[in-house]
């Protein structure tokens, strides 16, 4: 299989990101407290940031 077959099987619709390991920890520390994944958390973080109030203020 070449690599551009498994571009066209890889249909998801996630991302990966790069955090600094030290920002990792926090979340990981963050999450046990709150006893939910670091994805589940970091998720929560970026709707608050990304919610658009208004939505005429979208151009």
């Amino acid at each position: 299989m070449t690599r551009k077959d498994i571009k066209k099987v890889n249909k998801n619709l996630t991302k990966l990101i790069r955090i600094d390991a030290g920002y990792h920890k926090l979340l990981s520390l963050r999450a046990k407290r709150e006893e939910m994944t670091i994805k589940r958390l970091l998720e929560g973080f970026l709707s608050e940031v990304l919610t658009v109030e208004d939505p005429s203020d979208v151009k």
